[in-house]
């Protein structure tokens, strides 16, 4: 649990778009793996087996419920704010410590990284963040080495697509 707990959080927190869901997710992980523990300990990588079940209760929850965006919340509070004192425009982008341009930028990742297919979202996620190699990758998401690699791949391209037409798209300011 100490060593896998952090990385597994953070790999949820990335396909997830709370906190909270998570941790309630980290945790029912481990409770399976607790349950299962006899199970997991003839594994060769018993962490494979936890990501898979974490990412299918990811994938279960991604798919009763949609995200929220707290851009979309800083975006009122800044025009909220505009209403009561005078900003030149652009003048958060400017600011080195602009939290705002900041969670833009994650929202803008986190809304590709759905628009992505819930697996290859996931295999992006293990490879970028949690350093999975193509076969590790293929163990938690029980797939063949090749498909995860396929997938892999597929994923990566369509983020690079999704991406470069959303920045070509937007004007700088």
């Amino acid at each position: 649990y100490a060593r896998h707990e952090q990385p597994l959080y953070g790999y949820l927190r990335r396909l997830l778009p709370s906190h909270e869901l998570a941790v309630e997710l980290a945790q029912e992980a481990f409770f399976r793996a607790w349950r299962h523990f006899e199970t997991l300990t003839g594994y060769d990588r018993p962490e494979a087996w936890l990501y898979r079940v974490a990412t299918n209760l990811a994938i279960s929850q991604l798919r009763r419920k949609a995200p929220l965006s707290f851009s979309a919340l800083l975006a009122r509070m800044r025009a909220d704010f505009a209403e009561h004192a005078e900003l030149a425009p652009g003048d958060l982008w400017r600011s080195p410590l602009d939290l705002e341009g900041r969670t833009a930028e994650r929202d803008q990742i986190d809304r590709i990284l759905r628009a992505l297919p819930e697996r290859h979202r996931a295999a992006l996620l293990l490879a970028a963040v949690q350093g999975f190699t193509s076969d590790e990758i293929a163990e938690a998401l029980a797939v063949t080495p090749d498909n995860a690699r396929q997938m892999l791949s597929r994923a990566r391209a369509q983020f690079r697509r999704l991406y470069d037409h959303e920045n070509a798209a937007q004007p700088l300011s």
